[in-house]
């Protein structure tokens, strides 16, 4: 097995096609986006034994974190995702027939619900971000670092998303989003 990581191995590949590209930047995005794409997975496996994906999961968890009583409104959850109240709506549906969530009404909006964690719902996340959590332990034990290493390590990584944030319009980005209700703003108003 080689000693060159597959991010390693595609900044080589462009140092070599493209020298002029300053690749200490690239390096560090492409490790962060490969540990990115090796998180995804493993949280895709962890969902798939609970009978979920992983795109259900993140809603599931989002709603849990919301606290008591567990519940959102529709356009809540696709302005958090950031993605089409259609999206939101086929999600929904989903968690719904899988008993994980139930519809409630709103109680401000009665042409509209809420939708809330459903018991099995909650065994399901409970067991889940404990698997999540188990599994991220294993790597920071796998990579040996000591606590003052881990500290220095988030500081750096949160000044690397500092950076990021600098580049990806906040508008554009969906961890910019708030999980609570929608911010208004003077563009947001009806006129």
């Amino acid at each position: 097995m080689s000693d060159t990581t597959f991010p390693e191995a595609i900044a080589a590949g462009w140092r070599r096609e493209r020298p002029d590209l300053i690749d200490s930047g690239l390096n560090v995005t492409l490790h962060l986006k490969a540990l990115s794409m090796e998180i995804d997975h493993q949280f895709s496996k962890i969902a798939a034994q609970e009978g979920v994906q992983l795109d259900d999961m993140l809603l599931l968890f989002a709603l849990r974190r919301r606290g008591p009583p567990y519940c959102m409104r529709p356009t809540e959850i696709f302005s958090m995702l950031n993605i089409t109240s259609g999206a939101a709506t086929y999600r929904i549906e989903r968690l719904v027939k899988h008993e994980l969530c139930e519809r409630e009404p709103d109680p401000v909006d009665r042409r509209s619900y809420m939708l809330r964690v459903a018991p099995k719902g909650m065994r399901v996340i409970d067991r889940t971000v404990e698997a999540v959590a188990k599994a991220s332990d294993q790597a920071l034990v796998a990579a040996g670092l000591s606590a003052a290493q881990l500290k220095t390590f988030l500081s750096l990584l949160r000044r690397i998303e500092q950076g990021w944030e600098t580049v990806v319009l906040p508008d554009e980005n969906p961890l910019a989003r708030r999980e609570g209700p929608p911010v208004e703003t003077s563009s947001s108003r009806v006129k």
